[in-house]
């Protein structure tokens, strides 16, 4: 029962009116604003965009060594081209959307050094469109890189960082240049799009008002002048579930405000629920990322010592939104101030329902990583606060673990960083003390009561949020080469999809002549079938052995099955990463659909996966004829193919019965799915994964 609650009405004419819905699904077209464009409609935010994929580029240690760049020689760049060292390189359309880099000397951040230049080199150009010192891309001399867009490492505590879009029509080169013995550490974010996806590409004219104002504002971020807000004050008992908002019609909710007192916080549990699934159930301190001596103040979530917590998350739905709060057992009644405003109308397409995990190690197991965000189903995750720490001692090496995600059952990852400071865009176990920005900020820095080092900071995907169309595993290594036990509370604030996940729906294994047969697999030139037993990146490395195809300069054909398919489609690929320098052009059904430059190779951790979006006219048909075009590389360097999978979605295991069009709410799940099941997830930290060969033949037998 609600006491004391009243409803007041604030602008609402007009402005659901007044706001373009934007399509979510196919690629994008000229005009529509492109995934990471979240600024022109807060409303994207909760979008998960359908074949949008975001990935990391880093300098992280191929072998998996615990500090990374940190030999003389050691260079971490793809390879040299000429004078300059090429540090990120992608195919196709997409953007950069986030840079971080740092340098040091005896463990501490120093400035980057300008004796060393970054360039950018759009679409095959041969004269960059970018070209400055490295200090220049940071410290708000060389618009449109200037705050808050970008910082250097006194603004992010030991980082460099910039979020100011890179977009791309065909493909993006960035390379160093000038002095390369500087030991810099780097990742670059960035999205890739399918190949039909219309990108401009990048001028430096870009219209970015709007994300600098967003990020400049004090505020409320949202525009003046919209939803309904209701404000009630509830006494809480322990024990006794409260309901204190609830809508039954089509909504986003923009605000939610708590007011108690800041010590009961981790006392009381909020419980939200759209459209009949519950998707949060948390102490509201970790719901509101408030768990650290200096409460945060971020673009999305604000808390003070008064006692006042606020969201300004979108969290949309389509029937039914509810907010509940429970007193813990044993504990004192508490009187509770809410304030819930909701924008009425149809949430955009496409978006997903607001959601958060909490995941507590406390300490974590030696040789696995901390595990934050496990899911199995299509998603879009937008944020991380981490309360790390030592155990048994005032180290701070467990900093030193690197983040590591695998997106949609790859068994690569597609984000692995270099180290806990780093992802949240600070440095050298963030030497210039605690910070908070819009994005990005350390709370709490410093030695406890019982001699152990603990940080928290937090940081929000905006630009460049992470969509998972199967399944997203996310976890933070323990120590330099998880070879430590560290203490771990962490929230990752995500988006569940209601649309259904994307399935393997045929699979092809070069190394079987059964399946070569199948699917109707030729080669022009010569081939050489041989074994590969070796590794994937990641801690514990995932092993596996099999056979596939090594060529040199040619295409390979073959024919794959998508009966039922609708939507987004990928061609996954398995290949042999330690053979450097394979580069191949993709046809599909005979049109362009892009394919890879050169590749990093790997000596130590041979096996790689990735995932390449296909255009729209590969969305229709009960068959796809594909072809993989070899392309010279230099050296006699040789193509290598193992596996190929199609994925896409297909009709039902939507997180939503069949009632959802018609309101039928009563076969729908009460829950979302974690990632309980090896075959639905990759092959994580602790974890071996399912040979794809033996799969294969157990469904062919």
């Amino acid at each position: 029962m609600r006491r004391g609650a009243r409803r007041r009405r604030v602008r609402a004419s007009g402005l659901a009116a007044a706001w373009i819905l934007f399509a979510a699904s196919g690629p994008a077209r000229a005009g529509d604003p492109l995934p990471w464009e979240v600024w022109t409609d807060l409303r994207r935010v909760a979008v998960i965009p359908e074949g949008d994929q975001v990935a990391l580029r880093s300098s992280h240690c191929l072998d998996g060594c615990g500090f990374d760049r940190h030999a003389e020689g050691d260079e971490r760049f793809i390879r040299r081209d000429g004078a300059e060292g090429v540090v990120f390189e992608e195919r196709g359309p997409g953007a950069i959307v986030r840079i971080w880099m740092t340098a040091g000397e005896s463990g501490m951040s120093v400035p980057l050094d300008p004796a060393t230049s970054i360039r950018f080199y759009f679409d095959g150009e041969t004269t960059p469109r970018i070209d400055v010192p490295l200090p220049a891309l940071f410290d708000a001399s060389t618009p449109p890189f200037v705050p808050p867009l970008v910082g250097d490492r006194l603004a992010s505590s030991g980082g460099n960082f910039s979020y100011v879009p890179i977009p791309f029509a065909q493909s993006c080169r960035v390379a160093l240049a000038g002095d390369l013995t500087q030991r810099l550490w780097f990742q670059f974010g960035f999205h890739r799009l399918p190949p039909d996806a219309v990108v401009p590409t990048y001028t430096g004219r870009e219209d970015l008002d709007g994300l600098i104002e967003l990020l400049a504002a004090a505020g409320d971020p949202w525009p003046d002048g919209g939803g309904v807000t209701t404000e009630g004050t509830v006494i809480l008992e322990p024990g006794m579930p409260e309901v204190l908002w609830v809508d039954s019609a089509a909504g986003t909710i923009t605000e939610l405000g708590l007011h108690l007192p800041r010590p009961r916080w981790p006392r009381v549990r909020a419980t939200l629920t759209f459209d009949g699934i519950t998707t949060v159930d948390l102490p509201v301190d970790a719901l509101f990322a408030a768990g650290a001596a200096a409460p945060v103040q971020a673009l999305w979530l604000r808390a003070d010592t008064a006692g006042d917590l606020t969201s300004f998350l979108p969290m949309p739905y389509w029937r039914r939104a509810t907010l509940a709060l429970t007193l813990d057992q044993g504990a004192a009644p508490v009187a509770v101030a809410y304030r819930v405003r909701s924008l009425p109308g149809e949430p955009l397409p496409g978006s997903g329902l607001f959601a958060a995990e909490l995941a507590v190690a406390n300490p974590s197991t030696i040789g696995s990583d901390h595990l934050f965000l496990d899911r199995a189903h299509a998603g879009k995750w937008i944020g991380l606060y981490a309360e790390l720490g030592s155990v048994a001692t005032p180290a701070r090496q467990y900093l030193e673990g690197d983040e590591r995600v695998f997106v949609d059952g790859l068994r690569h990852p597609t984000l692995y960083g270099t180290g806990a400071e780093d992802f949240f865009n600070g440095g050298f176990y963030f030497d210039q003390g605690p910070f908070g920005l819009p994005l990005h900020g350390v709370l709490e820095l410093g030695t406890d009561e019982n001699g152990e080092h603990r940080t928290a900071a937090y940081r929000f995907l905006l630009t460049d949020a992470v969509p998972f169309a199967r399944s997203l595993l996310a976890g933070l290594e323990g120590g330099r080469e998880a070879d430590l036990a560290i203490r771990a509370r962490t929230v990752a604030w995500f988006y569940a999809d209601p649309r259904p996940a994307l399935a393997v729906v045929d699979a092809l294994d070069v190394g079987d002549p059964r399946s070569r047969i199948s699917h109707g697999y030729s080669v022009r030139g010569f081939e050489e079938i041989r074994e590969l037993d070796g590794l994937f990146e990641g801690h514990p490395p995932a092993a596996l052995a099999a056979d596939g195809g090594y060529r040199g300069v040619g295409a390979a054909e073959f024919w794959m099955a998508a009966a039922g398919c609708a939507g987004d489609r990928r061609l996954r690929r398995l290949w042999d990463a330690g053979v450097e320098g394979q580069r191949f052009d993709l046809r599909v059904d005979g049109s362009e659909a892009g394919g890879s430059e050169f590749t990093l190779g790997n000596a130590a951790r041979r096996w790689a996966e990735s995932d390449f979006g296909l255009p729209a006219i590969a969305r229709g048909g009960e068959a796809l004829f594909f072809e993989v075009a070899a392309r010279p590389a230099g050296g006699g360097v040789e193509h290598t193919d193992f596996a190929y999978e199609l994925l896409c979605r297909l009709p039902g295991g939507a997180l939503f019965a069949d009632g959802f069009e018609s309101g039928d709410t009563a076969g729908w799940s009460s829950t979302i799915p974690r990632g309980d099941s090896a075959l639905d997830r990759p092959a994580g930290p602790g974890r071996r994964p399912p040979r794809l060969l033996e799969l294969q033949n157990e469904q062919k037998n």
